[in-house]
């Protein structure tokens, strides 16, 4: 084995120069880009959970809102109207008087469906609103009503107006109704009760369903529905016995399937505000449900919310992902950019390597000149290999191809050492040189004994020899 052999054995494995830029330039993006990346995606998920956290929030205490502002009014205007009959400003006997006091007063509180007052022997002064808007007064004995002396009895042992048990009213309506007693130097002369209708209430939680983009409910305990869209008229279950539609029975499959529904993870701060959020599937299609309890309005839990097709409420994860999928795609274009990039910057690096080969070999005429680069850097590289080439073509004029061969495979000039060797003298005679000469251009002559040098040359190499000078 030639030491040449063993040296080229001992290299370490060598790569393309492009092949190293390129793969660490795509690198070096790579980990950029995915750095930058990662960062946004996780504060894009945070703030995404935040944002699905504070809608859940703010869309639950809005319906709830919404209900309050729908109530509240019966509870101001029965103050109002207590206060005014307890001041003896308006006197139960004087029945006259005192229904157009109430048909007056609640021309201004669209949100009340009716009030009536009742003295101790439980006759009805009143007054309804129609379907047309207008207040019409009622006027009624209802002593025999046992339910209704039930109830007389219950609010005359209180010392505070609540919210009683909902009701099922004589013109087939469910009412919700707040109770206020009445007294008059601390002695019970009766008791007032406000009713706001349940098919009203759910063709206005319809509305704000339809704000939302979803549908609102309100769930009277776990197994009974008070409002929702399919309530705005009678349901055929209603009736005095029982004025609620179950649960399974209102024709909502998704609020049907409320209490099966899983809990979606993700909406700690939501329930911090006891709102719940939970995932429900009908058909195939996915729901989510979000509710929070309420406990103003009597002895029984209310449940208020509303329920989403899953793409309402998936819009912000979808702007999340779509924002991932620009950032990867982003990040492909990088990487492919820096690779294009890489391969250009080592272009004229493999181009100067591969000519550096054919010049170690000698091959000058098989070398080309360096194109000059916009890099300063590998213009100069490209301006230096091409002045070199210049003095190497032109050394190869003087110096025999086969000397230098010789030298560069014994290692360059430290290793050669004097020696004795026999040198050959060759004579050649040109017939007709003379003469030739004198009918010739000196260019012409020039040529005529480079060529014969030249064949002479070849013949000496191809035997081994080198030749030293020509004289």
């Amino acid at each position: 084995m030639t030491q040449d052999t063993k040296t080229l054995d001992q290299s370490p494995r060598a790569f393309p120069f492009s092949t190293v830029l390129a793969v660490s330039i795509g690198l070096l993006v790579l980990l950029a880009v995915t750095a930058v990346l990662g960062i946004q995606l996780w504060a894009s998920h945070r703030n995404t959970l935040q944002l699905l956290n504070e809608k859940a929030a703010r869309t639950v205490e809005r319906i709830e809102t919404e209900v309050q502002r729908h109530l509240e009014p019966a509870i101001q205007h029965a103050e109002f109207v207590g206060r005014r009959i307890e001041s003896g400003e308006y006197d139960l006997d004087d029945k006259d008087r005192l229904a157009d006091f109430l048909v007056g007063s609640m021309a201004g509180v669209p949100s009340i469906w009716g009030m009536a007052v009742w003295d101790r022997d439980l006759q009805e002064v009143g007054a309804r609103r129609k379907r047309t808007g207008a207040v019409v007064p009622l006027r009624e004995d209802r002593s025999d009503d046992a339910r209704l002396r039930q109830i007389a009895a219950e609010i005359a042992a209180t010392e505070r107006a609540t919210w009683g048990e909902i009701l099922f009213g004589r013109f087939n309506r469910t009412l919700i109704n707040y109770r206020r007693p009445l007294r008059r130097d601390g002695r019970y002369i009766g008791f007032l009760l406000e009713a706001i209708s349940v098919p009203e209430l759910s063709e206005y939680l319809t509305e704000v369903g339809d704000i939302f983009g979803g549908t609102a409910f309100i769930l009277y305990g776990r197994e009974r529905v008070i409002a929702h869209p399919n309530l705005t008229s009678a349901h055929p279950e209603q009736s005095r016995g029982s004025p609620l539609v179950a649960l399974g029975s209102v024709g909502d499959l998704v609020l049907e399937g409320l209490w099966q529904g899983e809990p979606i993870e993700g909406f700690e701060r939501a329930a911090q505000e006891q709102v719940e959020v939970v995932g429900i599937t009908v058909a195939g299609d996915d729901y989510v449900s979000m509710y929070k309890w309420v406990e103003d309005y009597g002895k029984e839990p209310w449940a208020v919310g509303a329920w989403f097709p899953v793409e309402e409420l998936d819009e912000e994860v979808r702007r999340l992902w779509r924002s991932g999928v620009a950032g990867l795609f982003t990040l492909v274009l990088a990487i492919v950019a820096a690779i294009l990039l890489g391969r250009l910057i080592a272009r004229p690096i493999g181009r100067l390597a591969s000519n550096a080969v054919k010049v170690g070999e000698l091959n000058l005429s098989r070398v080309e000149d360096l194109e000059a680069s916009r890099i300063k850097e590998l213009d100069d590289q490209a301006s230096a290999f091409n002045k070199m080439l210049t003095g190497l073509r032109s050394f190869e004029t003087y110096v025999p191809r086969s000397l230098v061969t010789r030298l560069i495979r014994r290692g360059g000039h430290e290793s050669v050492r004097s020696e004795e060797r026999e040198l050959t003298v060759m004579f050649t005679d040109v017939v007709g040189f003379t003469s030739m000469s004198e009918r010739k251009q000196a260019s012409e002559i020039a040529e005529f004994l480079n060529e014969h040098f030249r064949l002479l040359g070849s013949c000496v190499e191809a035997e081994g020899g080198t030749i030293d000078k020509f004289i």
